[in-house]
């Protein structure tokens, strides 16, 4: 990539460099060093904005790798203007429902999520998931990715039922998908388990948190803080219960995690 771009640079080739400037950025922030990832995010979009005009796709795409890289660093704010950039040129050149545009919405619908403004998360993830069930189908891994962050932010916004039905198909296709031992699908029955006992079914809450917790333990090792907050839920469900002693003893062990 160096090289090539300083090929580009020489023969004042705008709309390659960018696009190496682009790849740059990808490349730098995966290895988390954001801010020459921003440098090359920033002059790669003022090149093709310059060179292709500003509601090219092109430019939604560096727009949209950008407020990735930031949200991923969570620099939510910043990330959001770009990512909202990215969605009206993305609309404007492909429409509601292309898988790109959903793509963007949905990195939206985890900002506003992370910033516990689930209102205009579900608003945005009830859209990317029409979308993704119109081009994917039901049975895809970014369908259940959707029904997972939608059934989270209906959790959080007390819509008990309606993340119930989220979380169940999340957890049926990330069965049919990934490992049974994957971390996706704990986090989905960690979910599941709490929607659960918010609804007063604890042998159904329990029955998925302890499938969470056992997968998390496996993976993560005993004392990781995704284990702390499985235990947590698990000691509230068998308080619930009238399981006094085992309720204890997994709070008694969350609370060593946490601190």
């Amino acid at each position: 990539l160096t090289e090539a771009l300083r090929i580009f640079k020489l023969r004042h080739n705008d709309v390659e460099t960018a696009s190496t400037l682009h790849a740059f950025g990808r490349v730098l922030g995966k290895k988390l060093d954001v801010k020459a990832a921003t440098e090359c995010f920033e002059e790669s979009i003022r090149l093709r904005k310059q060179s292709l005009g500003t509601d090219n796709i092109l430019v939604a795409s560096t727009l949209h790798q950008y407020g990735v890289m930031l949200f991923k660093s969570h620099d939510d704010e910043k990330a959001l203007l770009k990512l909202k950039e990215a969605l009206q040129i993305r609309k404007s050149n492909q429409g509601d429902n292309n898988l790109q545009t959903a793509d963007t919405l949905y990195k939206i619908g985890e900002i506003f999520a992370r910033k516990n403004n689930y209102t205009m998360a579900i608003n945005c993830l009830e859209k990317v998931l029409a979308a993704r069930k119109n081009s994917l189908g039901n049975d895809n891994v970014d369908v259940s990715n959707c029904q997972f962050s939608l059934g989270v932010a209906y959790l959080e916004e007390g819509l008990y039922e309606k993340a119930k039905i989220c979380l169940l198909e999340a957890v049926r296709i990330k069965t049919n998908l990934c490992e049974e031992n994957s971390v996706e699908l704990s986090s989905a029955r960690h979910a599941l388990g709490r929607t659960y006992a918010k609804t007063n079914m604890y042998t159904e809450a329990l029955e998925y948190l302890v499938k969470a917790l056992r997968t998390r333990k496996l993976k993560q090792g005993n004392d990781a803080l995704d284990c702390a907050y499985s235990l947590q839920s698990i000691g509230e469900v068998q308080e619930a219960l009238g399981k006094h002693e085992e309720a204890l003893n997994c709070l008694i062990e969350a609370l060593r995690i946490f601190k």
